[in-house]
Protein backbone atom coordinates (compact mmCIF):
# COMPACT_ATOMS: atom_id res chain seq x y z
CA UNK A 1 0.00 0.00 0.00
CA UNK A 2 1.39 3.40 -0.98
CA UNK A 3 1.24 5.77 1.98
CA UNK A 4 0.28 9.36 1.48
CA UNK A 5 2.42 12.39 2.27
CA UNK A 6 0.14 13.17 5.24
CA UNK A 7 0.40 9.64 6.66
CA UNK A 8 4.16 9.50 6.20
CA UNK A 9 4.56 12.89 7.84
CA UNK A 10 2.42 11.91 10.83
CA UNK A 11 4.24 8.59 11.30
CA UNK A 12 7.64 10.30 11.09
CA UNK A 13 6.54 12.96 13.57
CA UNK A 14 5.43 10.35 16.11
CA UNK A 15 8.74 8.52 15.74
CA UNK A 16 11.00 11.57 15.95
CA UNK A 17 9.16 13.58 18.60
CA UNK A 18 7.28 10.92 20.60
CA UNK A 19 4.28 13.18 21.25
CA UNK A 20 0.63 12.31 21.15
CA UNK A 21 -1.53 15.38 21.72
CA UNK A 22 -1.60 14.73 25.45
CA UNK A 23 -3.19 17.56 27.52
CA UNK A 24 -4.63 19.25 24.41
CA UNK A 25 -8.38 19.80 23.94
CA UNK A 26 -9.92 20.39 20.50
CA UNK A 27 -13.50 21.38 19.64
CA UNK A 28 -15.25 20.21 16.46
CA UNK A 29 -18.40 21.83 15.05
CA UNK A 30 -20.23 19.24 12.98
CA UNK A 31 -23.04 16.66 12.98
CA UNK A 32 -22.04 15.14 16.30
CA UNK A 33 -19.53 12.37 17.02
CA UNK A 34 -20.32 8.69 17.60
CA UNK A 35 -19.50 8.43 21.29
CA UNK A 36 -19.69 4.62 21.24
CA UNK A 37 -17.12 4.15 18.46
CA UNK A 38 -14.19 1.95 19.62
CA UNK A 39 -11.74 4.28 17.87
CA UNK A 40 -12.13 6.76 20.74
CA UNK A 41 -12.15 4.17 23.53
CA UNK A 42 -8.44 3.40 23.98
CA UNK A 43 -7.47 6.93 24.98
CA UNK A 44 -10.89 8.11 26.22
CA UNK A 45 -10.79 11.00 23.75
CA UNK A 46 -14.42 11.99 24.37
CA UNK A 47 -14.20 11.90 28.18
CA UNK A 48 -13.66 15.58 28.98
CA UNK A 49 -11.91 17.37 31.83
CA UNK A 50 -14.15 18.67 34.60
CA UNK A 51 -16.19 21.71 33.57
CA UNK A 52 -16.26 20.89 29.83
CA UNK A 53 -19.15 19.20 28.05
CA UNK A 54 -20.44 18.22 24.64
CA UNK A 55 -23.40 20.31 23.43
CA UNK A 56 -26.12 19.93 20.79
CA UNK A 57 -26.95 23.39 19.39
CA UNK A 58 -29.57 22.06 16.97
CA UNK A 59 -32.04 21.59 19.85
CA UNK A 60 -31.58 24.30 22.50
CA UNK A 61 -34.54 23.08 24.61
CA UNK A 62 -32.81 19.82 25.61
CA UNK A 63 -31.57 19.28 29.15
CA UNK A 64 -27.76 19.44 29.54
CA UNK A 65 -27.60 15.67 29.99
CA UNK A 66 -29.63 14.86 26.87
CA UNK A 67 -27.85 17.61 24.90
CA UNK A 68 -24.53 15.94 25.69
CA UNK A 69 -25.80 12.53 24.61
CA UNK A 70 -27.16 14.00 21.39
CA UNK A 71 -23.81 15.67 20.66
CA UNK A 72 -22.28 12.18 20.91
CA UNK A 73 -24.74 10.80 18.34
CA UNK A 74 -23.80 11.07 14.66
CA UNK A 75 -26.09 9.75 11.93
CA UNK A 76 -24.35 11.69 9.13
CA UNK A 77 -20.82 10.44 9.72
CA UNK A 78 -19.04 13.71 8.96
CA UNK A 79 -18.27 14.57 12.59
CA UNK A 80 -17.00 11.09 13.44
CA UNK A 81 -14.90 11.03 10.26
CA UNK A 82 -13.24 14.35 11.18
CA UNK A 83 -12.81 13.54 14.87
CA UNK A 84 -11.12 10.21 14.14
CA UNK A 85 -8.51 12.03 12.06
CA UNK A 86 -7.76 14.37 14.95
CA UNK A 87 -7.49 11.80 17.75
CA UNK A 88 -8.14 8.20 18.72
CA UNK A 89 -6.55 4.78 18.45
CA UNK A 90 -3.41 5.02 16.25
CA UNK A 91 -3.62 1.28 15.53
CA UNK A 92 -7.04 1.55 13.88
CA UNK A 93 -7.35 1.74 10.06
CA UNK A 94 -7.38 5.54 9.99
CA UNK A 95 -5.07 7.67 7.87
CA UNK A 96 -3.28 9.94 10.33
CA UNK A 97 -4.35 9.96 13.95
CA UNK A 98 -1.36 12.06 14.89
CA UNK A 99 -2.64 13.48 18.18
CA UNK A 100 -4.14 10.24 19.42
CA UNK A 101 -4.47 11.31 23.08
CA UNK A 102 -6.05 14.69 22.34
CA UNK A 103 -9.45 15.32 23.97
CA UNK A 104 -12.30 16.22 21.61
CA UNK A 105 -15.34 18.39 22.38
CA UNK A 106 -18.34 17.73 20.13
CA UNK A 107 -20.46 20.81 19.35
CA UNK A 108 -23.36 19.61 17.20
CA UNK A 109 -24.67 22.13 14.66
CA UNK A 110 -25.93 19.71 11.95
CA UNK A 111 -29.15 17.76 12.59
CA UNK A 112 -29.58 14.02 12.11
CA UNK A 113 -31.33 14.47 8.76
CA UNK A 114 -28.39 16.45 7.40
CA UNK A 115 -30.28 19.74 7.52
CA UNK A 116 -27.94 22.21 9.06
CA UNK A 117 -28.99 25.00 11.32
CA UNK A 118 -28.44 28.53 10.15
CA UNK A 119 -25.48 30.75 10.83
CA UNK A 120 -27.14 31.36 14.19
CA UNK A 121 -26.30 27.85 15.47
CA UNK A 122 -22.69 28.18 14.39
CA UNK A 123 -22.30 31.54 16.13
CA UNK A 124 -23.95 30.15 19.27
CA UNK A 125 -21.39 27.33 19.34
CA UNK A 126 -18.51 29.77 18.88
CA UNK A 127 -19.94 32.03 21.60
CA UNK A 128 -20.04 29.00 23.89
CA UNK A 129 -16.32 28.42 23.28
CA UNK A 130 -15.60 32.07 24.03
CA UNK A 131 -17.38 31.81 27.37
CA UNK A 132 -15.55 28.60 28.27
CA UNK A 133 -12.18 30.23 27.50
CA UNK A 134 -12.93 33.71 28.83
CA UNK A 135 -11.03 33.36 32.11
CA UNK A 136 -8.68 30.52 31.22
CA UNK A 137 -7.71 28.77 27.98
CA UNK A 138 -9.28 25.35 28.45
CA UNK A 139 -9.98 24.43 24.82
CA UNK A 140 -6.90 24.98 22.68
CA UNK A 141 -8.31 24.85 19.18
CA UNK A 142 -11.45 24.57 17.11
CA UNK A 143 -12.17 22.90 13.78
CA UNK A 144 -15.00 24.34 11.68
CA UNK A 145 -15.30 21.82 8.82
CA UNK A 146 -18.23 23.43 7.02
CA UNK A 147 -19.03 26.16 4.51
CA UNK A 148 -21.46 29.03 4.86
CA UNK A 149 -22.24 31.16 1.79
CA UNK A 150 -21.09 34.75 2.11
CA UNK A 151 -23.68 37.44 2.74
CA UNK A 152 -21.94 39.88 0.39
CA UNK A 153 -24.76 42.44 0.49
CA UNK A 154 -24.48 43.00 4.23
CA UNK A 155 -20.89 42.24 5.23
CA UNK A 156 -17.40 42.80 3.78
CA UNK A 157 -15.29 39.69 3.23
CA UNK A 158 -14.25 38.24 6.57
CA UNK A 159 -16.58 40.48 8.59
CA UNK A 160 -19.72 38.31 8.83
CA UNK A 161 -20.96 37.33 12.31
CA UNK A 162 -19.47 33.84 12.03
CA UNK A 163 -16.07 35.21 10.90
CA UNK A 164 -16.07 37.77 13.71
CA UNK A 165 -17.01 35.10 16.27
CA UNK A 166 -14.20 32.85 15.05
CA UNK A 167 -11.65 35.66 15.19
CA UNK A 168 -12.75 36.43 18.74
CA UNK A 169 -11.62 32.93 19.70
CA UNK A 170 -8.21 33.57 18.13
CA UNK A 171 -7.90 36.73 20.24
CA UNK A 172 -8.64 34.60 23.30
CA UNK A 173 -5.75 32.27 22.37
CA UNK A 174 -7.46 29.46 20.44
CA UNK A 175 -6.19 28.15 17.11
CA UNK A 176 -9.09 28.36 14.62
CA UNK A 177 -8.96 25.96 11.65
CA UNK A 178 -11.52 26.46 8.87
CA UNK A 179 -12.19 24.60 5.62
CA UNK A 180 -11.76 26.56 2.39
CA UNK A 181 -14.85 24.94 0.84
CA UNK A 182 -15.48 22.47 -1.97
CA UNK A 183 -17.03 24.62 -4.70
CA UNK A 184 -13.87 25.75 -6.43
CA UNK A 185 -14.62 24.29 -9.87
CA UNK A 186 -17.10 25.18 -12.59
CA UNK A 187 -18.29 21.83 -14.00
CA UNK A 188 -19.92 23.41 -17.02
CA UNK A 189 -16.96 25.53 -18.11
CA UNK A 190 -14.32 23.14 -16.71
CA UNK A 191 -12.35 25.92 -15.01
CA UNK A 192 -11.31 26.74 -11.46
CA UNK A 193 -13.37 29.43 -9.73
CA UNK A 194 -11.46 32.32 -8.12
CA UNK A 195 -12.99 34.27 -5.22
CA UNK A 196 -14.76 31.08 -4.10
CA UNK A 197 -13.55 30.86 -0.47
CA UNK A 198 -16.53 30.42 1.86
CA UNK A 199 -17.14 31.57 5.43
CA UNK A 200 -15.66 31.16 7.96
CA UNK A 201 -12.61 30.53 5.77
CA UNK A 202 -12.66 34.23 4.89
CA UNK A 203 -11.75 35.14 8.48
CA UNK A 204 -8.29 36.68 8.34
CA UNK A 205 -7.06 35.27 11.68
CA UNK A 206 -8.31 31.74 10.95
CA UNK A 207 -6.04 29.12 9.42
CA UNK A 208 -7.93 28.33 6.21
CA UNK A 209 -7.17 24.91 4.72
CA UNK A 210 -7.63 23.81 1.12
CA UNK A 211 -7.26 20.32 -0.31
CA UNK A 212 -4.55 18.44 -2.16
CA UNK A 213 -4.02 14.77 -3.06
CA UNK A 214 -1.95 11.95 -1.57
CA UNK A 215 1.19 13.30 -3.26
CA UNK A 216 0.93 17.11 -3.18
CA UNK A 217 3.78 17.68 -5.63
CA UNK A 218 2.16 15.34 -8.14
CA UNK A 219 -1.53 16.19 -7.61
CA UNK A 220 -1.33 19.89 -6.73
CA UNK A 221 -4.51 21.65 -5.63
CA UNK A 222 -7.62 19.43 -5.65
CA UNK A 223 -10.00 20.29 -8.46
CA UNK A 224 -12.86 20.97 -6.02
CA UNK A 225 -10.93 23.02 -3.48
CA UNK A 226 -12.10 26.64 -3.20
CA UNK A 227 -9.64 29.29 -4.29
CA UNK A 228 -8.83 32.88 -3.41
CA UNK A 229 -8.34 35.67 -3.36
CA UNK A 230 -10.97 36.82 -0.91
CA UNK A 231 -13.29 39.52 -2.22
CA UNK A 232 -11.10 42.15 -0.55
CA UNK A 233 -7.93 40.73 -2.15
CA UNK A 234 -6.32 38.65 0.62
CA UNK A 235 -4.54 35.34 -0.07
CA UNK A 236 -6.64 32.36 0.99
CA UNK A 237 -6.41 29.42 1.57
CA UNK A 238 -3.41 29.65 3.92
CA UNK A 239 -2.20 26.06 3.39
CA UNK A 240 -3.27 22.74 1.86
CA UNK A 241 -3.51 19.22 3.29
CA UNK A 242 -4.66 15.89 1.94
CA UNK A 243 -8.39 16.02 1.25
CA UNK A 244 -8.71 13.28 -1.37
CA UNK A 245 -9.47 9.62 -0.62
CA UNK A 246 -8.91 9.98 3.09
CA UNK A 247 -9.84 6.93 5.17
CA UNK A 248 -11.36 7.49 8.59
CA UNK A 249 -13.92 6.13 11.03
CA UNK A 250 -17.68 6.29 10.55
CA UNK A 251 -20.47 5.55 13.04
CA UNK A 252 -21.19 1.92 13.96
CA UNK A 253 -17.53 0.90 13.74
CA UNK A 254 -17.17 1.45 10.01
CA UNK A 255 -14.37 2.99 7.95
CA UNK A 256 -14.75 4.89 4.69
CA UNK A 257 -12.91 7.23 2.33
CA UNK A 258 -14.08 10.80 1.83
CA UNK A 259 -12.96 13.86 -0.11
CA UNK A 260 -13.12 17.50 0.89
CA UNK A 261 -11.37 20.50 2.38
CA UNK A 262 -13.09 19.61 5.68
CA UNK A 263 -11.06 16.41 5.77
CA UNK A 264 -7.90 18.38 5.01
CA UNK A 265 -8.71 20.78 7.85
CA UNK A 266 -9.11 17.84 10.24
CA UNK A 267 -5.64 16.55 9.34
CA UNK A 268 -4.16 19.99 9.99
CA UNK A 269 -6.01 20.17 13.34
CA UNK A 270 -4.39 16.87 14.35
CA UNK A 271 -0.97 18.21 13.45
CA UNK A 272 -1.49 21.41 15.43
CA UNK A 273 -2.64 19.45 18.49
CA UNK A 274 0.57 17.44 18.19
CA UNK A 275 2.60 20.65 17.85
CA UNK A 276 1.04 22.18 20.96
CA UNK A 277 1.59 18.98 22.90
CA UNK A 278 5.26 18.90 21.91
CA UNK A 279 5.85 22.62 22.54
CA UNK A 280 3.45 23.88 25.25
CA UNK A 281 5.00 27.34 25.02
CA UNK A 282 3.01 27.77 21.81
CA UNK A 283 -0.30 27.31 23.63
CA UNK A 284 -2.20 30.59 23.58
CA UNK A 285 -0.21 31.90 20.60
CA UNK A 286 -2.41 30.97 17.61
CA UNK A 287 -0.86 33.47 15.20
CA UNK A 288 2.60 32.11 15.94
CA UNK A 289 1.28 28.62 15.25
CA UNK A 290 -0.19 29.81 11.97
CA UNK A 291 3.11 31.45 11.00
CA UNK A 292 5.07 28.26 11.75
CA UNK A 293 2.76 26.14 9.62
CA UNK A 294 2.84 28.52 6.67
CA UNK A 295 6.59 29.17 6.75
CA UNK A 296 7.33 25.43 6.79
CA UNK A 297 4.75 24.33 4.24
CA UNK A 298 5.88 22.48 1.11
CA UNK A 299 5.76 24.98 -1.75
CA UNK A 300 4.06 23.32 -4.71
CA UNK A 301 4.96 26.21 -7.02
CA UNK A 302 1.30 26.53 -7.93
CA UNK A 303 -0.94 29.58 -8.04
CA UNK A 304 -0.72 31.12 -4.57
CA UNK A 305 -4.49 31.72 -4.54
CA UNK A 306 -4.92 27.97 -4.94
CA UNK A 307 -2.15 26.62 -2.73
CA UNK A 308 -1.60 29.41 -0.20
CA UNK A 309 1.81 28.77 1.36
CA UNK A 310 1.80 25.17 0.14
CA UNK A 311 1.13 21.71 1.60
CA UNK A 312 1.17 21.19 5.37
CA UNK A 313 4.42 19.50 6.44
CA UNK A 314 4.13 18.35 10.06
CA UNK A 315 7.71 17.16 10.46
CA UNK A 316 9.20 20.38 9.06
CA UNK A 317 6.95 22.41 11.35
CA UNK A 318 7.92 20.44 14.45
CA UNK A 319 11.60 20.74 13.60
CA UNK A 320 11.26 24.49 13.14
CA UNK A 321 9.50 24.81 16.49
CA UNK A 322 12.27 22.82 18.15
CA UNK A 323 14.88 25.19 16.79
CA UNK A 324 13.03 28.28 17.84
CA UNK A 325 14.18 29.98 21.02
CA UNK A 326 11.22 30.34 23.35
CA UNK A 327 12.22 33.95 23.95
CA UNK A 328 11.53 34.77 20.30
CA UNK A 329 7.89 33.66 20.37
CA UNK A 330 5.86 36.64 19.32
CA UNK A 331 3.37 37.76 21.92
CA UNK A 332 -0.15 38.07 20.59
CA UNK A 333 -1.60 41.59 20.57
CA UNK A 334 -3.91 41.99 23.53
CA UNK A 335 -6.49 44.63 22.77
CA UNK A 336 -9.77 44.39 24.63
CA UNK A 337 -11.64 41.72 22.70
CA UNK A 338 -14.53 43.03 20.67
CA UNK A 339 -17.85 41.59 21.79
CA UNK A 340 -19.12 38.77 19.66
CA UNK A 341 -22.18 39.73 17.70
CA UNK A 342 -25.06 37.95 19.37
CA UNK A 343 -26.88 35.30 17.40
CA UNK A 344 -30.16 36.27 15.87
CA UNK A 345 -29.08 39.01 13.46
CA UNK A 346 -28.56 37.22 10.19
CA UNK A 347 -30.48 34.02 9.59
CA UNK A 348 -28.91 32.88 6.31
CA UNK A 349 -28.98 29.12 5.76
CA UNK A 350 -25.98 26.95 5.06
CA UNK A 351 -25.50 25.82 1.47
CA UNK A 352 -28.30 23.90 -0.14
CA UNK A 353 -30.33 23.40 3.00
CA UNK A 354 -33.86 24.26 4.11
CA UNK A 355 -35.40 25.42 7.33
CA UNK A 356 -35.34 22.74 10.06
CA UNK A 357 -38.69 21.19 10.95
CA UNK A 358 -40.12 21.96 14.39
CA UNK A 359 -40.45 18.93 16.64
CA UNK A 360 -43.38 20.42 18.52
CA UNK A 361 -46.16 20.05 15.95
CA UNK A 362 -48.99 17.63 16.83
CA UNK A 363 -49.05 16.24 13.27
CA UNK A 364 -45.67 14.47 13.62
CA UNK A 365 -45.72 10.70 13.18
CA UNK A 366 -43.33 8.69 15.37
CA UNK A 367 -41.89 5.24 14.77
CA UNK A 368 -41.38 4.52 18.47
CA UNK A 369 -43.08 5.99 21.54
CA UNK A 370 -41.95 5.16 25.08
CA UNK A 371 -44.02 5.38 28.24
CA UNK A 372 -42.49 4.49 31.59
CA UNK A 373 -42.43 5.05 35.32
CA UNK A 374 -39.97 7.61 36.61
CA UNK A 375 -37.95 4.94 38.37
CA UNK A 376 -37.24 3.33 34.99
CA UNK A 377 -35.83 6.48 33.33
CA UNK A 378 -32.21 5.35 33.29
CA UNK A 379 -33.12 2.00 31.69
CA UNK A 380 -35.45 3.58 29.11
CA UNK A 381 -32.86 6.25 28.23
CA UNK A 382 -30.40 3.45 27.50
CA UNK A 383 -32.94 1.78 25.22
CA UNK A 384 -33.59 5.05 23.38
CA UNK A 385 -29.89 5.55 22.72
CA UNK A 386 -29.51 2.00 21.49
CA UNK A 387 -32.10 2.96 18.88
CA UNK A 388 -30.25 6.21 18.13
CA UNK A 389 -26.99 4.32 17.73
CA UNK A 390 -28.66 2.00 15.20
CA UNK A 391 -29.55 4.96 13.00
CA UNK A 392 -33.02 6.05 14.19
CA UNK A 393 -33.48 9.81 14.03
CA UNK A 394 -34.50 11.66 17.16
CA UNK A 395 -37.67 13.11 15.65
CA UNK A 396 -38.94 9.55 15.06
CA UNK A 397 -38.80 8.69 18.78
CA UNK A 398 -41.44 10.04 21.18
CA UNK A 399 -39.38 10.41 24.38
CA UNK A 400 -40.21 13.15 26.87
CA UNK A 401 -36.67 14.53 27.02
CA UNK A 402 -36.79 15.06 23.24
CA UNK A 403 -40.14 16.89 23.11
CA UNK A 404 -40.35 19.07 26.21
CA UNK A 405 -41.72 22.00 24.24
CA UNK A 406 -44.49 19.83 22.77
CA UNK A 407 -45.49 18.60 26.24
CA UNK A 408 -45.81 22.10 27.69
CA UNK A 409 -49.44 22.53 26.57
CA UNK A 410 -52.98 22.45 27.87
CA UNK A 411 -55.08 19.33 27.19
CA UNK A 412 -51.97 17.18 27.27
CA UNK A 413 -54.02 13.98 27.52
CA UNK A 414 -55.62 14.63 24.12
CA UNK A 415 -52.21 15.30 22.57
CA UNK A 416 -50.78 12.06 24.00
CA UNK A 417 -53.76 10.12 22.70
CA UNK A 418 -52.91 11.28 19.16
CA UNK A 419 -49.25 10.30 19.64
CA UNK A 420 -49.89 6.80 20.91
Amino acid sequence: MIRSFAAESAAAARTEFDVSGDNIVWAILSAGIDGSHPHFRTHANLELPAGLRHVDFTSPDLSPEISEREALTDLQGVGTHAAALVAGDPKSPVLATAAHKCKIVSLKIVADDGKRGGEREVVLALEHLAEVNREQLRIHGVLVPLSIPMDVRNYPAGASPVCRALEQLVRLGMVAVAAAGNRGFDDERKVAIPYSITDPGNAELALTVGSTGRDPQLHGVSWFSCRGPTLDGRVKPDILAQGERVSSALPMDEVDQRDGSSTAAAIVSAGIAMLLSAFPRLIGHPLEVKRLLMENALDLRADRYGQGAGAFDLVATLRAARKADSATIAEQPAPAPAPIEKAGGTQSRLEGEVEPVSLAGPARRYKVAVSFAGTDREFVTGVVYRLRGKGMRREHIFFDDFVKAALARPNLDAFLEKVY
